[in-house]
C-alpha cells in the first residue's frame, strides 16, 4: 500500500511490568518479535521512543528512529494529545501503529487488515475482540436482567478495542485526536492474537501462548 508507514511506539519504563519492552521474552524480547513481523511487510518502519537504549538497538537493526519529546512520553500527556502527536509526526498519509505489547499478531492478520482498509472508505481500522459475558457495575448487572437471566450465549455482544492492528489516516489522527474515529472499521481478532500485555500474568501468558503456537514460524505465517 502506497503512502503507508509503520510506527512502533515504546515509552521508556513500565510501572506494572518493569522494562517490559526490553525484558527477556522467550528467547528474545517483545521488541525483537514485533520488528521481525513488521520487517516482513516491506513497509517503512519508524521506532518512536524516549528510551535511548532502544534507539541504539533499533539503529543496529537498520531501523529509522525518532526520539519522542519528553512531554509526549510523560504521564501528563493524555491519549488525545499523544494520538494527535502521532498524526503530526507521521511521514506518510496513512499510519499503522504496531504495539510490541500485542506480541501474538500474525503477518497474515496485518496483511488482511491492510487489505480491508484499502478496499473500504474508512478513516481507520481497529482490531477488536468479542465480549459476551455477564457484566456488572458497582451495584447491578449492565447487560442482563437479574429477574430474567439469559444463557451466556444469548447475552448482547460488545466489542473491545485491542489496539493490536491500528491503521489511521494522518488527517484523522490530527483532527479527531483518537485512534478510533467516527469512520473506523472494526477488525476482529481471535483470543490468541487479542492478547495484550499489561501485567506480569499477561507477560507470562503471552510467552506460553507464543511458545505453544510455534513462535516466529507461526508469527510470520
Amino acid at each position: 500500500m502506497k503512502n503507508l508507514s509503520i510506527v512502533i511506539p515504546m515509552r521508556k519504563g513500565s510501572k506494572r511490568v518493569i522494562n517490559k519492552n526490553k525484558k527477556k521474552f522467550l528467547n528474545k524480547t517483545l521488541f525483537y518479535y514485533k520488528v521481525e513481523v513488521m520487517k516482513s511487510l516491506n513497509i517503512q518502519i519508524v521506532v518512536d521512543t524516549d528510551d535511548l537504549e532502544i534507539i541504539d538497538l533499533a539503529k543496529k537493526m537498520n531501523l529509522e528512529t525518532r526520539i519522542r519529546p519528553e512531554y509526549f512520553a510523560s504521564d501528563g500527556c493524555n491519549n488525545s494529545e499523544y494520538h494527535q502527536y502521532l498524526g503530526h509526526t507521521s511521514p506518510t498519509e496513512y499510519l499503522m501503529v504496531a504495539q510490541v505489547t500485542n506480541p501474538l499478531i500474525r503477518k497474515s492478520s496485518y496483511l488482511k487488515g491492510i487489505n480491508e482498509f484499502k478496499k473500504q472508505n474508512f478513516n481507520g481500522i481497529m482490531s477488536v475482540r468479542k465480549i459476551q459475558t455477564f457484566l456488572w457495575d458497582d451495584q447491578k448487572p449492565i447487560n442482563y436482567d437479574l429477574d430474567n437471566a439469559v444463557n451466556s450465549q444469548n447475552l448482547p455482544i460488545y466489542w473491545q478495542p485491542t489496539f493490536g492492528i491500528v491503521i489511521c489516516k494522518k488527517s484523522s489522527l490530527i483532527n479527531e485526536k483518537n485512534l478510533i474515529s467516527k469512520k473506523t472499521s472494526f477488525f476482529e481478532l481471535d483470543e490468541f492474537q487479542s492478547l495484550d500485555i499489561d501485567t506480569e500474568f499477561d507477560f507470562w501468558q503471552a510467552e506460553q501462548a507464543l511458545k505453544y503456537k510455534g513462535e516466529m514460524e507461526w508469527l510470520l505465517s
